[in-house]
C-alpha cells in the first residue's frame, strides 16, 4: 500500500517552486506628464520649548533629478484649537 500523504508535501512543494518560473509580463506606460510645482510642507511639531522644524518646498516632476527645491521667506502660522497663534521665522 502506498502512502500518499509521504508524498502530499514534496508534490506541494514542487507546484509552489514550478509556479516562480511563470510570470505575467504585462506593459504599464504610466503618463507622467509635467505639471506646475506644488508647495510642500513638512514639520513635525511639540509642544516641548525647543526649536522646531519646518520644511518647505516645492515638488518637481518625476524625471527631474531628486534634490529639493527650498522655498524661502515663507510666512508660516499655527494655530491651536483654542485660537494661540504661534509665527515662525526663517534660520
Amino acid at each position: 500500500m502506498i502512502n500518499y500523504k509521504l508524498y502530499r508535501l514534496p508534490i506541494l512543494l514542487l507546484s509552489a517552486m514550478s509556479l516562480l518560473f511563470f510570470a505575467c509580463d504585462d506593459v504599464i506606460n504610466i503618463d507622467l506628464n509635467s505639471a506646475n510645482p506644488q508647495i510642500v510642507i513638512e514639520a513635525n511639531i511639540t509642544d516641548q520649548l525647543t526649536e522646531q522644524v519646518i520644511k518647505i518646498s516645492l515638488t518637481k516632476n518625476f524625471n527631474d533629478n531628486n534634490s529639493t527645491v527650498p522655498v524661502h521667506n515663507a510666512l508660516v502660522a499655527v494655530q491651536e484649537e483654542n485660537g494661540q497663534k504661534y509665527i515662525f521665522t526663517e534660520k
